[in-house]
């Protein structure tokens, strides 16, 4: 597969929708064609999913969207891109076979954020027009999926990382993930001793 030069925002987003439909194969195209993001581009796709949060923020909070509410919004959950980045940077600082450095591989792993970029505008609808919350939830487990696929292709790759090292990176990453998500939702509903166990 040939990467195909674009624009800077075209690029993005074809590769992002290639690493969703064919990981391993676009990950390899995407390495032939650029093997180094030097680290003034890195945080590119980061603040691309953190205005993709915000986007959805806004319309699942207030039906709207404005600069306004996407900056305030961008503020107020840079603190998700953040987490993101810690977990990139373990699973990737971590893989001394990795086929690039630090910064490239944190690019291209978030190239790979397309099934919870979709997830998140799609809940972000969902919940203006008032869908059930437990259908909204149920769907969580399709971006989940497909984020385990796009991740082991990802360190098979990328980290070049054998079968079973990929499957201790990707879940090493979503419990990661999935934790300070849970703690966090769980602070939000007032903490832990709110829940009777």
């Amino acid at each position: 597969m040939r990467v195909v030069q674009r624009g800077p925002g075209r690029a993005l987003f074809a590769d992002a929708v290639a690493v969703a439909v064919a990981p391993s194969r676009h990950y390899a195209a995407m390495l032939d064609a650029q093997p180094h993001v030097p680290w003034t581009q890195m945080l590119r796709r980061p603040l691309l999913v953190l205005l993709i949060i915000a986007i959805s923020v806004s319309i699942a909070g207030t039906g709207r969207v404005t600069v306004s509410l996407i900056a305030t919004a961008m503020l107020t959950w840079s603190f998700a891109i953040a987490i993101q980045l810690a977990a990139a940077v373990a699973i990737i600082a971590t893989a001394a076979a990795r086929r690039v450095d630090v910064p490239t591989a944190i690019d291209l792993l978030f190239a790979g954020h397309l099934p919870w970029s979709v997830w998140l505008l799609l809940a972000a609808v969902a919940t203006v027009v008032e869908a059930p919350r437990t259908v909204i939830a149920a769907t969580v487990v399709i971006p989940l999926a497909w984020t385990a696929v796009v991740l082991a292709a990802f360190c098979g790759v990328v980290l070049a990382s054998s079968n079973r090292d990929a499957a201790i990176r990707v879940l090493a990453h979503q419990a990661l993930i999935g934790i300070v998500t849970a703690n966090y939702i769980v602070w939000n509903a007032g903490g832990w001793g709110r829940f009777a166990f």
